[in-house]
């Protein structure tokens, strides 16, 4: 675990379509993302330092990739890149 933070976008957690998971999910994935808003963490990762399971990651994940606050790809040697808009 790191000591860094993240900027977390009001208008996110504001935003009463999006489930307080996926709120919680972001404000993580906030706190690693670089100055492009680009992060490399593995699902596997943020369930376990969520205590929960890699399908509700999933779940949430998906959930930010719907409503647009989220892009992931599958980078170089099938890494995953997850990028905050």
């Amino acid at each position: 675990m790191h000591n860094g933070f993240g900027k977390v976008r009001s208008v996110v957690l504001r935003n009463p379509d999006i489930s307080i998971g996926a709120k919680g999910l972001y404000a993580y994935l906030s706190s690693f993302a670089d100055a492009r808003g680009e992060l490399f963490v593995s699902v596997y990762r943020m369930a376990e330092e969520n205590d929960v399971s890699e399908s509700t990651i999933k779940r949430l994940l998906t959930e930010l990739r719907e409503k647009n606050i989220i892009q992931r790809k599958t980078g170089l040697k099938k890494t995953t890149i997850t990028r905050i808009l």
